[in-house]
């Protein structure tokens, strides 16, 4: 490894790094409340809350480090330019692929930390985080009856709670069960608890009325009930973490391509799992096709009107090309063969890059007007 390799390959680890971590810390903003939305209801959730930070940490890394590769690629290729470091390495004989080839040994390692990303330690996070959340359904709790807000518990299952004390006593209680369209049923109460029975969650309620009509059609088949305590069943209303099927992100990948299809859920949705299982190995690939299109837009010794224009070349090639990624992941559950567009949009950009590193934008352009000379002699 030559001292100009190792020169550029070390340059990149700091930019990457902060890139990284603001990115990191963006990520994880946005996440919070969604984090939040389960926690708080509990009570005392700060240390899980950050113990479910961690969980969905290598689903944002697998997403955010690819374009951290992309921002340290072109701070690294500006301060060569700036600091002429680039024009007194080409002085020395070395070409610009010697100053391309460190960059993409660097987005090599990334690549292959993505791809590890997707097909173990992402699914490992999503696991644990869903374990985690049924395990929180199933223990207690108040993040099944948020106060102040009609709360859909499950299909025909409506709940409304005015507020909770601190204590844990909720107040002003309505339950509406329309599961049996035949027999709709609500209760009242004034106040109640959540409790934590051997047989599952449990909801105490306690002076109030069972209202049910036995005849839909017939106001006067009301029937009421007035109750000084009543415990109302909602083990059905939480799955049971052993039981519960994992979703195509939990999945690791070989699962995702070979699927046990002795399971209704898996054979349902084989091509769900196929297009996510080729999303997770077709989207490392932008960590190499964002670098080689930061090399295309520095191709050039010197800049007229400065370095913004290629970044911003940059970036928006970067941008358009994902879009178009993420319009085709779209489609790749309706027709398998959209899977394989996944591989051809960033390979496909990436050798574009790399023939635009080769022979430059004039060079690219003389091949058209040979085309169009040969169709007129043709014609």
């Amino acid at each position: 490894m030559s001292r100009q390799f190792r020169y550029i390959f070390l340059q990149m680890f700091a930019p990457f790094l902060t890139a990284c971590v603001i990115l990191m810390v963006l990520l994880y903003l946005v996440n919070i409340p969604r984090v939040l939305d389960v926690l708080l209801a509990q009570g005392g959730a700060v240390n899980l809350m950050f113990l479910m930070l961690v969980f969905i940490t290598p689903k944002i890394l697998a997403y955010i480090l690819p374009v951290a590769l992309l921002v340290a690629s072109l701070y690294v290729l500006y301060r060569l330019h700036i600091d002429l470091e680039r024009v007194a390495m080409q002085a020395s004989g070395f070409t610009y692929w010697s100053i391309a080839r460190p960059m993409l040994a660097f987005a090599a390692g990334v690549l292959f930390v993505v791809l590890v990303i997707h097909a173990y330690i992402m699914p490992l996070g999503q696991r644990a985080f869903q374990d985690r959340v049924f395990e929180i359904n199933e223990t207690i709790t108040a993040a099944v009856l948020r106060p102040g807000q009609f709360n859909t518990l499950t299909s025909g299952v409506t709940a409304f709670v005015r507020s909770r004390d601190s204590n844990g006593v909720i107040r002003d209680i309505l339950v509406q069960d329309a599961r049996d369209p035949e027999r709709p049923t609500s209760y009242l109460a004034a106040q109640g608890t959540l409790l934590q029975a051997p047989e599952g969650l449990r909801l105490e309620m306690r002076n109030g009325s069972i209202h049910r009509f036995e005849e839909p059609d017939n106001p006067a088949s009301l029937n009421i009930l007035r109750f000084d305590r009543y415990l109302y069943d909602l083990s059905e209303l939480t799955q049971k973490s052993e039981t519960r099927i994992l979703k195509s992100r939990e999945r690791f990948l070989y699962q995702l391509f070979y699927p046990d299809m002795s399971e209704i859920y898996n054979r349902s949705r084989v091509d769900t799992f196929r297009a996510d299982a080729h999303n997770r190995l077709a989207s490392p690939l932008f960590c190499l096709a964002y670098v080689l299109i930061a090399l295309a837009a520095f191709r050039e010794l010197t800049a007229r009107y400065g370095y913004l224009p290629q970044i911003i070349v940059t970036i928006s090639v970067a941008l358009t090309a994902r879009l178009v990624y993420l319009g085709i992941t779209g489609l790749t559950t309706e027709n398998p063969i959209w899977n394989l567009f996944l591989y051809v949009v960033p390979l496909g950009v990436s050798l574009f890059a790399v023939l635009f590193i080769i022979y430059g934008v004039h060079g690219i352009m003389r091949f058209v007007p040979r085309t169009r000379e040969a169709g007129r002699g043709a014609s």
